[in-house]
């Protein structure tokens, strides 16, 4: 039995030879065998996340050797020691869901390898809304004072008007509403979806118009009867 454990991936022909003796004639036996290349396994492990989140992700391989990671057009190389995991980080991607793609190249004793089996999300935010306003009467303006926690742009109803306004992250907007009639009115504010975030309403917020009481003024004059 022959061992020799630095043969490279290939095919190999050996020869052994018998000289021979005054009992035994020359010989020769030719065997050709062959080396396969060995494929790497590749494990990927990551976690959803919430925008604007960065997806991390650990890798681990059984082949030391140079890996490439890519998430849409993202791509990070790295070496990667076998059996000892590894964390790449990838940031400023958009809410959505992504496949992990890992792949190693073709070498002398190791063939191409890709796990692209792993999906994570980059999931949309939900903006907080938070709406104050405050009771008057007629004919007096509705004042109602909108913050949120997300930059963008939002609309503001109240009975048949209409605003849309701009907000930057939390910070406080006043908006006013003028020519209502007197009665109870609903304010509600809405956020329209977009490629990071979901749509969002706050329609909890109700406010009065209350009537105006006349003021009557009575002037009378003193006569002297019979007037």
């Amino acid at each position: 039995r022959i061992l020799n454990p630095d043969l490279a991936a290939g095919t190999y022909t050996i020869t052994i030879s018998n000289a021979g003796n005054d009992t035994v004639l020359p010989s020769n036996v030719t065997k050709t065998f062959t080396v396969n290349k060995l494929t790497p396994i590749i494990n990927v492990v990551t976690n959803d996340v919430t925008y604007p989140g960065n997806i991390i992700v650990n890798i681990t391989c059984d082949i030391t050797g140079r890996y490439t990671v890519k998430i849409a057009d993202q791509q990070i190389e790295l070496n990667l020691t076998a059996n000892i995991a590894k964390t790449v980080t990838f940031t400023g991607l958009a809410a959505k869901e992504y496949t992990v793609n890992v792949t190693y190249a073709e070498t002398e004793n190791y063939t191409s390898a890709t796990n692209d089996t792993v999906k994570v999300n980059i999931l949309k935010v939900t903006p907080t809304i938070t709406v104050k306003a405050e009771n008057t009467t007629y004919p007096g303006d509705l004042i109602v004072n909108v913050t949120s926690n997300i930059d963008g742009k939002y609309t503001i109803k109240i009975g048949n008007k209409e605003q849309n306004i701009s907000l930057t992250a939390n910070v406080t907007k006043e908006v006013i509403f003028s020519e209502l009639s007197a009665n109870e009115y609903t304010i509600n504010v809405t956020y329209a979806e977009t490629e990071n975030y979901t749509s969002a309403t706050n329609d909890t917020i109700k406010v009065s118009i209350f009537k105006a009481t006349p003021t009557l003024t009575v002037k009378s004059e003193n006569i002297q009867y019979p007037g």
